[in-house]
């Protein structure tokens, strides 16, 4: 028998996609463009498996790019991991 009455998700799938990108500097780099965009208040930024904190590590604000107070340097990891809400 066929399910009727409900349009949309799922009521039991997920309501969060998580979206996350990885950068490895060849040099001095404050600026990463995260091509999936975000919400701003949505997105964390780790480098070398450290959070930083929005406002003091990092400003978010345009919804694609991320700017790093202490730039990120040759071989360091910085990860971009944003939330996005349905």
């Amino acid at each position: 028998m066929a399910e009727n009455g409900y349009l949309g998700r799922q009521p039991n799938d997920t309501s969060t996609v998580i979206a996350r990108q990885q950068y490895v500097p060849t040099g001095i780099t404050t600026t990463f463009t995260f091509v999936s965009g975000y919400d701003t208040g949505y997105v964390d930024v780790y480098m070398n498996g450290v959070r930083l904190a929005e406002g003091r590590d990092f400003t978010a604000g345009d919804g694609s790019t991320v700017y790093i107070i202490n730039p990120a340097t040759q071989n360091d990891v910085v990860e971009i991991v944003a939330y996005k809400a349905f």
